[in-house]
């Protein structure tokens, strides 16, 4: 929990608060979105077709394109999120 609260940015205290954007993404689900969309999907695909390859596990191409446009996706999302953003 400390480490939370020290990682966080500093604030200065004679900036509002209003001032700063807003997004329609909570930080948090932007942030998760983000890590499995840039990271965890592709490394998934990858790790996947690379053993089918060697393996003869079925689909790899499909479980590659389907992570891809997954990722993509996302990407979107997060994409409009950055784009819509508000500030006062």
């Amino acid at each position: 929990m400390n480490e939370e609260i020290e990682s966080m940015p500093d604030i200065p205290d004679e900036v509002p608060v209003e001032d700063y954007a807003r997004y329609w993404l909570p930080g948090w689900l932007y942030d998760v979105l983000k890590w499995f969309g840039l990271l965890a999907i592709p490394a998934c695909a990858a790790i996947y077709t690379g053993l089918a390859s060697v393996w003869g596990w079925p689909v790899a191409g499909e479980v590659a394109q389907t992570a891809t446009i997954v990722s993509t996706g996302i990407g979107v999302l997060l994409g409009v999120a950055e784009a819509t953003k508000k500030t006062a």
